[in-house]
């Protein structure tokens, strides 16, 4: 319906494409707040998927501020648009990374 409205020019439609989300506020995602409590308690947390596998993972903010620059933006002419993701990395490696982070925020606050 809408990419019909789109074709006959009754509205401007722009679609906006990520990978699994993260951040605040995301709990519906493989690395939602679950993944990051559990890493936040030092506990093993439950994924779907080869954790040691190359994954695509985009910050919720990022993409908005995308979603709002399309919106935005009369010059963009295409209709689906893939929003750039953090490097690709697997998920064992970014929550060493989360954990690393907190770890070293929790001892130098």
């Amino acid at each position: 319906m809408l990419l019909k409205s789109h074709e006959t020019g009754k509205i401007d439609l722009k679609i906006g494409r990520a990978a699994d989300f993260y951040g605040p506020r995301v709990k519906q995602s493989g690395i939602g707040s679950d993944f990051f409590k559990s890493i936040e308690m030092g506990k093993a947390t439950n994924v779907v998927g080869n954790i040691d596998k190359k994954h695509s993972i985009t910050y919720i903010k990022d993409f908005a501020r995308v979603l709002v620059t399309l919106g935005n933006n009369e010059n963009a002419s295409e209709i689906i648009y893939h929003v750039p993701n953090m490097e690709v990395t697997s998920v064992r490696n970014f929550g060493k990374a989360i954990a690393s982070t907190q770890y070293r925020s929790s001892n130098h606050a």
